[in-house]
């Protein structure tokens, strides 16, 4: 898996992302995408905002062309045509980012009525059949009152729904103010859509409530450094065409425009970074790392979800900095 920003440019003015303030914002350079391995099988595009790209259909073609699936992240401020050849390719999904309903959404992205222009944006795409469409949502202090809202505007719009916390990240977000100050009432709303995704008694449904189940212990500081795969079994490329195992760390592993990849992946370089990723004392959990460690330690997590979190759940005294 692989995490491709592929440009700094960005027209929201979000609360807590500063890519924003980011001076003289570079592009992905797309003929990168060639050098690329072809064991790749799944790419995030993210940015910036992707869709600010002038060659997001050429990235996006020759990614398809490799056999990846790809998700893009959007804020869904550019308007997607019903001719762009974005949506024409095979196994592209493209996830909105909503931080709640209305003013609550416009308000932490900076940007009067964006959130009708993404509600406009998935009823297009709903009109044309396009299929693999979600709602991502970034909680914190200033917006927990949304997740069941968001939750249950994606079911009714028949789409996905995911989400996560609020993270730090100088490397990546340009900033170190996030955090919850209170995270009680945030694990409170979590745990009603956790019985609600059970109640499906399906797969995929479980899975989910797993992951959620963990991101509540992540909100409460229960999460311990996890054995991370960072730079193993993902990486992330900067529109620069830096590798890094992390996106959320400093840790290079060369830059594609000066060697092939298997070169800069085998490199004393690499090997370095993934030796500090081994040793990494930050607690984790966002889902270039979770969904495989999932994936792993199935059996140990369906153990620890039947388990309480180890501080009592209050709604006013669970606190994460």
């Amino acid at each position: 898996m692989a995490i491709i920003a592929i440009t700094q440019k960005c027209n929201s003015k979000c609360t807590f992302c500063k890519i924003w303030e980011c001076k003289n914002p570079i592009d992905f350079d797309e003929n990168l995408i060639d050098k690329l391995p072809v064991s790749l099988k799944e790419v995030n595009l993210t940015g910036g905002e992707p869709f600010l790209h002038a060659k997001i259909e050429i990235i996006v073609g020759k990614l398809s062309a490799l056999g990846c699936k790809v998700v893009i992240n959007t804020n869904g401020l550019v308007k997607i045509k019903s001719s762009s050849r974005v949506l024409e390719f095979k196994n592209v999904g493209i996830r909105f980012s909503l931080d709640g309903i209305g003013e609550a959404h416009d308000a932490l992205r900076g940007v009067p009525g964006n959130f009708q222009t993404v509600m406009k944006q998935i009823d297009n795409l709903r009109t044309w059949n396009f299929k693999d469409l979600g709602i991502f949502s970034t909680f914190s202090d200033a917006n927990w009152r949304e997740l069941v809202p968001l939750y249950e505007l994606s079911r009714s719009l028949g789409v996905g729904f995911s989400c996560a916390v609020a993270v730090n990240s100088e490397t990546f977000y340009k900033t170190s103010a996030n955090g919850f100050k209170n995270a009680g009432p945030f694990i409170g709303e979590l745990r009603k859509i956790i019985s609600r995704e059970l109640r499906s008694l399906r797969l995929k449904n479980i899975g989910k409530a797993l992951f959620l189940h963990e991101l509540a212990r992540f909100a409460a500081g229960e999460i311990k450094v996890l054995s991370c795969l960072a730079g193993s079994s993902f990486f992330f490329m900067a529109p620069s065409g830096d590798l890094s195992a992390c996106n959320m760390r400093d840790l290079p592993m060369g830059n594609l425009a000066e060697g092939a990849f298997e070169d800069l992946w085998f490199s004393s370089v690499s090997q370095n970074a993934r030796s500090l990723t081994a040793r990494c004392d930050k607690p984790c959990w966002t889902m270039c790392n979770a969904k495989r460690i999932l994936k792993d330690n199935v059996l140990n997590y369906c153990v620890k979800f039947l388990q309480p979190l180890e501080t009592p759940y209050e709604a006013d005294n669970l606190v994460r900095s």
